[in-house]
């Protein structure tokens, strides 16, 4: 059992439940029928625990499968080197804006230098992809995260053709939080160290998320990485409303 803040003793015992051992041979079954429906897939990797199990379920079943992080400028402190930890990992140019106000890599000079090898691609990640000859795209969607979610996961199921063509697959929509913790652990994944601020700020589990800053809560970068919300305010103004 891999150890760290984030991870909970009753994590373990979860792992060896044979509900949880049966979603996780259902996950890998759905993505061993995904595989046999597109020529070649790779997994969106956010850096956030749901792409990391999932990264790690499809290289289970197709080693060396790629994994595309779309960079997106404002991330969290220790992020960089999280993600460039993960093997076969290509790095793209965040596009999507943000919260309603931050457009990633449009405004000089950057928040942070871009990585070497960041390719610069000019839009959205999908669009990209699909461009580059990748017909099918592993996402970490699941139901228990949002409304909306559960609205999607029951039109779409877990494995559909969208309109531009591509497949898309969501093995993990019917986990819960135990449920990715629990394989976090059993399989001694090392996950994004922002995980583990959130558990020392007492935070309930579902709240613990990972993405572009401008998603982020004030009070929670203000609090767990003290001098960043200066810095971001000094820089773009008071856009998160913290409390």
């Amino acid at each position: 059992m891999s150890a760290g803040l984030a991870l909970r003793r009753e994590d373990a015992l979860h792992a060896r439940a044979r509900s949880f051992r049966r979603r996780v041979d259902r996950a890998i079954g759905e993505i061993e029928t995904a595989l046999e429906v597109g020529r070649r897939w790779y997994v969106a990797f956010s850096g956030g625990k749901d792409s990391l199990v999932l990264l790690d379920l499809a290289r289970l079943v197709r080693p060396g499968i790629a994994a595309i992080w779309a960079d997106d400028e404002l991330i969290h402190p220790g992020e960089e080197e999280f993600v460039l930890r993960i093997q076969g990992l290509t790095v793209v140019q965040g596009w999507a804006r943000h919260a309603g106000w931050f457009d990633p890599w449009r405004s000089e000079p950057f928040w942070r230098e871009p990585l070497p090898q960041m390719q610069w691609i000019g839009q959205e990640m999908e669009e990209w992809s699909l461009a580059a000859g990748y017909d099918g795209c592993f996402v970490g969607i699941r139901a228990a995260e949002a409304r909306s979610r559960r609205i999607a996961t029951r039109r779409f199921g877990g494995l559909f053709q969208a309109v531009d063509g591509q497949w898309r697959a969501w093995p993990l929509r019917q986990w819960d939080d135990a449920d990715i913790w629990a394989y976090i652990g059993d399989r001694g994944l090392r996950y994004h160290p922002a995980y583990d601020v959130y558990a020392r700020l007492g935070m309930p589990r579902e709240a613990w998320r990972v993405g572009p800053l401008p998603l982020s809560d004030g009070w929670v970068l203000r609090q767990g990485w003290p001098g960043l919300m200066e810095r971001l305010e000094a820089r773009y103004g008071r856009q998160w409303g913290f409390s």
